[in-house]
């Protein structure tokens, strides 16, 4: 008579997460990204068979073997138990209501199958890392780095925690650990014939550390004053810390931000990495969870206020004073509204925040080439609204459409959810207008048309805009990747790591303000700019980029939505 015993290997599951190709994009065409982006992952090869398992003897099963790795920093740990939350027992059983006949789950360590009590099971495992062949010695129970040769029962499930299970590995690193698996178990001479089964179930859990740290703000002048206050032993659990909010004054000086490299040499600059005010701040990974206290030291630093107000219109006479680095604050003469500009890596002189012109239709402003970017007078059909009407037909996206949402900046936070809106995704302005989310403009309203339909072929550079006068839109789309254009400035500034490349970091300042359709979407999560490249009867291209780390310079946005501008001089 031969019984047959089965152990099902339960697998930890690794989730794929679909990062969207553009969540700002309409289009037929929508290209697609996967991230594989788990916490920890598990593959186990199959199931745990003792094909015949004889009367009166003991057997192993064959070997599966269990990989586990993790994308967290400092590691994971590997647990197994035996049971699930409908068979919740540890031992082998023909039905799970029959609990006579069973395979008893090993109280303790031993050594040999041949030492096996009657009908009962255990496990044993063994590292990759040593010779499982052909030396028994590598195979163990117990905790990881066990030198307990043998078998032993396997903890029961817990429903609660998932963890309380013998420990496999335990390491520090993400680094991939393998290891081979196997049970072994003992009949009696009258054992009842039948298939005996339960669940191992082998669980990965990420590492939290607690790291503490002391916030320090520090102005090298001593000439500052509002410094916000110190603050000792403070702890994070993720390696985040939130800078305050508050900005400091200096007499003949504007605060530019935080600097995380002491720059006492030149407070005017950060040879670092700027935070502003109310930003968060990410402790090195080498640093979390050291067990000795981090200093996260902001340095503050300073500018020169611009010796008199420079009027947008007039970029031509004043931008060839700039270097490379500078920033100044220009006003548009339209509105008498002030922008941040500033001439990047690129060389060329770009606004560093967004378009805040409401366009009006009572005469109060004349849109000819003298302040605005159009070759010819264009009186604007539509005025800005402040109401969330907005209309997504044929005939609203042809005609100029544009919505300001008020005095709001993108609060900094990021956002997986694309249903963030602009009540929970800002915050009212104070004085770095940085990333003040500015106006919402359809394409037609952008490049400063009445009726844009006629403007059909790929890649058409419309050549005007709603920007002031010596100032246009970016370029966009498959031929246009020169010097004006959205791509030529990710490449000089080389955006290609990190959350959408770090593209909302100082110098570009550019803003995860979502796009706007009659309610605001993804704020927090992508932000849209346009360019004034025609890409079909639906879509404009423009710059597109996602809190998943999509960056995308030659995105098709569709017209029939309101999104950002921002204005590149001639």
């Amino acid at each position: 008579m031969a019984m047959g015993a089965v152990v099902g290997g339960s697998v930890g599951v690794a989730e794929l997460f679909g990062g969207e190709a553009s969540a700002l994009t309409y289009q037929s065409q929508v290209d697609m990204q996967f991230t594989f982006n788990p916490t920890v992952s598990i593959n186990v090869t199959g199931d745990l068979i003792i094909p015949d398992l004889a009367p009166g003897s003991s057997s192993d099963s064959n070997i599966i073997t269990v990989t586990a790795g993790s994308n967290d920093t400092h590691g994971y740990t590997l647990y197994s138990t035996v049971g699930s939350s409908t068979n919740n027992y540890t031992d082998l059983r023909i039905t799970s209501s029959n609990t006579t006949n069973v395979f008893t789950n090993l109280s303790s360590n031993v050594t040999e199958l041949s030492n096996f009590n009657d009908n009962t099971w255990g496990y044993s495992y063994c590292l990759t890392t040593n010779d499982c062949d052909t030396d028994n010695t590598y195979w163990v129970s117990g905790n990881s780095g066990s030198t307990a040769n043998g078998y032993n029962g396997l903890p029961q499930y817990n429903a609660s925690s998932n963890t309380t299970g013998v420990m496999l590995a335990n390491t520090t690193t993400p680094s991939e650990t393998e290891l081979k698996f196997k049970i072994g178990a003992k009949a009696s001479l009258n054992q009842i014939a039948g298939t005996y089964t339960n669940t191992i179930n082998f669980i990965g859990v990420g590492k939290v550390v607690t790291t503490t740290y002391n916030l320090n703000y520090i102005d090298t002048t001593n000439e500052g004053t509002g410094l916000p206050s110190s603050l000792p032993s403070q702890t994070t659990n993720d390696g985040i810390v939130n800078i305050s909010t508050t900005a400091p004054t200096r007499d003949g000086y504007v605060f530019k931000g935080w600097c995380d490299t002491n720059n006492s040499s030149d407070p005017t600059t950060c040879p670092g990495t700027t935070y502003e005010p109310g930003r968060i701040y990410i402790i090195p990974a080498a640093s979390q969870g050291s067990g000795s206290t981090v200093n996260v030291n902001m340095y503050a630093t300073w500018r020169s206020p611009a010796p008199s107000v420079l009027a947008m219109q007039d970029v031509t006479t004043w931008g060839s004073t700039l270097s490379t680095g500078d920033e100044i604050t220009a006003v548009d003469t339209r509105d008498n509204k002030e922008y941040t500009v500033a001439k990047l890596a690129d060389g060329n002189i770009w606004m560093t925040q967004n378009l805040d012109h409401d366009i009006v239709t009572d005469g109060s402003v004349t849109y000819d080439s003298t302040t605005t970017d159009v070759s010819s007078a264009w009186v604007p059909s539509n005025a800005t609204t402040t109401t969330t009407t907005w209309d997504t037909s044929a005939t609203g996206r042809t005609t100029p459409r544009s919505y300001d949402p008020g005095d709001l900046c993108w609060n900094g936070m990021l956002d997986e959810n694309w249903g963030t809106t602009l009540s929970n995704g800002t915050t009212t302005c104070g004085d770095d207008k940085h990333y003040h989310i500015g106006n919402y403009y359809n394409w037609t309203a952008a490049v400063a048309m009445n009726d844009s339909s006629s403007y059909t072929t790929q890649n058409t550079d419309v050549n005007q805009s709603i920007c002031p006068a010596g100032w246009r839109l970016p370029i966009s789309g498959t031929t246009n990747t020169g010097s004006k254009s959205f791509q030529y400035l990710v490449n000089q500034l080389s955006l290609t790591s990190g959350t959408s490349g770090n593209i909302q970091n100082s110098p570009v300042y550019f803003v995860f303000g979502g796009y706007w359709g009659g309610s605001s979407y993804g704020v927090g999560s992508g932000g849209g700019y346009w360019s004034s490249v025609v890409y079909s009867s639906g879509g404009a291209y423009g710059l597109d980029f996602a809190v998943d780390g999509y960056l995308y310079p030659q995105s098709c946005l569709s017209r029939n939505y309101g999104y950002s501008v921002r204005c590149v001089a001639r």
